[in-house]
């Protein structure tokens, strides 16, 4: 990638993508709806950088009318926030609990050596590569 020589004050700037920037791209991993196309591409400059926790996108979505009337009832309370909030208060609640509960454990000898499956499948193949 090629970037143009622009000034620290400039609000745009220009890269050239090339057909082996993008191979690399795609070996990094990056989706092929997220890579750009060969040629030179403007982007501009923004003053914050954020990453996706600090920012909101807009999305469309179906909703059950009766989970969307809920959280308006909720949100009509007095003091209550509104019901957009309430809703990515909770998806949000379930987001941090799912990643709680799916964090790596780190096992130790002594964790696995209690596991009495895994010992019955170490056994099992031992039996197997002994008896070959």
């Amino acid at each position: 990638m090629k970037m143009q020589e622009t000034n620290s004050q400039d609000k745009v700037f220009e890269v050239e993508y090339k057909e082996s920037d993008i191979e690399e791209l795609k070996r990094l991993g990056v989706p092929n709806d997220e890579l750009p196309k060969v040629g030179i591409k403007k982007y501009r400059r923004s003053r914050f950088i954020t990453t996706p926790g600090e920012s909101k996108i807009k999305i469309t979505m179906w909703l059950d009318g009766d989970i969307l009337q809920h959280f308006r009832n909720r949100a009509g309370t007095p003091n209550a926030a509104p019901y957009q909030t309430q809703i990515n208060a909770e998806l949000r609640a379930i987001m941090e609990k799912d990643l709680a509960n799916n964090a790596p454990q780190q096992n130790n000898v002594e964790d696995i050596t209690k596991n009495k499956e895994f010992v019955r499948a170490v056994a099992e193949q031992l039996k197997e590569l002994l008896a070959a």
